[in-house]
């Protein structure tokens, strides 16, 4: 019975993008990126840049995301499709 209950809980969470709930990313590949991390059930995006400075994105999807912490070059998939496309605050820099 924990067995199906276990299963129906992580189908629903994914289903609902809960189970992405948070990601982080502490060692980017990138010169203009330091630090990621991602609340799923808020789809709020945390950037911090190599420069110092720290911005929170809102309404983020995890697609988007995904697509960031795959990307080849994450500072150009940033600059193209996160930077000017979601509200943004600067927390800190």
């Amino acid at each position: 019975m924990k067995s199906l209950y276990g299963k129906i809980t992580s189908t629903i969470k994914q289903r609902l993008g809960v189970s992405k709930e948070n990601k982080t990313m502490a060692n980017t590949k990138s010169t203009l990126i330091s630090n990621v991390s991602y609340d799923g059930a808020a789809q709020k995006l945390t950037v911090s840049m190599s420069k110092g400075q720290t911005y929170t994105f809102a309404g983020v999807p995890q697609k988007v995301v995904t697509g960031l912490t795959t990307a080849t070059s994450q500072g150009k998939y940033f600059n193209q499709n996160v930077r000017g496309r979601f509200p943004a605050t600067k927390i800190s820099g």
